[in-house]
């Protein structure tokens, strides 16, 4: 489906009222567990973006999350969407978030930019000062992306794996979690998931694999994602954005790189090579400590 229902787009403006008219729309992401659209809405002689997200039904657990979190992001003042409506109802077939307009670009560039690498690092370390315990509805966080469930399905036995994945979940399901206390994490925290003009940062996208937890969940994640696509030493511009911004070293950064990883398939195409180079650098880093 390439195109948001029409029941959805009537509940969007029924939530905006004031006559407000959706009178176009582009998608931004098609996947399976949601799909997100830039609206443009008409109200009187108004026009304005805004954000719709939909996702499956049964598929509540990001909807409900978002919906607990972008108020609270607004409450903190933290760059992030502001919630206009929320349908955990699934009247329209589907469940919906509505929600405004981060401006600026996201994505990757093609070549890493070491200055926006370093921006991201300290942007998560103003994310990761924001002090939060774990309630019901921002639920504890013991790995990024926590919804993917690769590594329980390798133990299971039902997707491939391979020894340095299976070393690596031996090797972390037998450290102690470095101790450090929790904080709001985006839990899916990457380069596409923040929006930037050039190389300043703007603010954070996507939050509904939130939560609560160490700093290190997006920490790894981001450093991830930036050896897959850039290099180990993007990676480290990241880390040293995060100790610029907090003055101090992170808790088990070797430790979160590993659980990154994991949080991946095994085969991850023409990536597999570098996944594996990061996560034996990590196991590495871990044996010597």
């Amino acid at each position: 489906m390439s195109d948001p229902n029409e029941q959805v787009l009537r509940w969007a403006e029924r939530t905006l009222g004031g006559g407000a008219r959706v009178v176009a729309w582009e998608a931004l992401k098609l996947q399976d567990t949601q799909k997100t659209w830039l609206l443009r809405v008409e109200q009187g002689h108004a026009s304005t973006s805004l954000v719709l997200k939909t996702s499956p039904l049964g598929w509540d657990a990001g909807v409900a999350v978002e919906k607990a979190v972008l108020p609270l992001l607004e409450e903190l003042g933290v760059p992030a969407p502001r919630l206009l409506g929320v349908d955990l109802t699934g009247h329209a077939g589907v469940l919906a978030v509505l929600s405004t307009v981060v401006p600026g670009s996201s994505g990757r560039p093609a070549n890493a930019p070491l200055q926006r690498l370093r921006g991201l690092g300290a942007a998560a370390a103003r994310l990761h000062a924001i002090p939060l315990h774990p309630r019901s509805d921002l639920p504890h966080r013991d790995r990024p992306v926590a919804y993917d469930p690769y590594v329980a399905e390798r133990r299971e036995g039902k997707a491939p794996t391979s020894s340095l994945l299976d070393e690596a979940d031996h090797v972390v399901s037998n450290v102690v979690v470095p101790p450090a206390d929790t904080v709001l994490v985006h839990g899916d925290y990457h380069l596409a998931n923040t929006m930037w003009s050039d190389d300043t940062f703007v603010g954070y996208i996507d939050w509904d694999t939130a939560g609560v937890g160490q700093p290190g969940i997006d920490l790894g994640w981001a450093r991830f994602d930036a050896a897959l696509f850039y290099s180990q030493q993007a990676a480290d511009e990241i880390l040293r954005g995060w100790m610029e911004e907090t003055g101090y070293e992170p808790a088990g950064v070797a430790y979160w790189d590993a659980i990154a990883a994991l949080q991946s398939p095994a085969d991850l195409g023409e990536l597999s090579p570098q996944r594996d180079a990061f996560l034996l650098s990590a196991l590495q880093r871990l044996e010597r400590c």
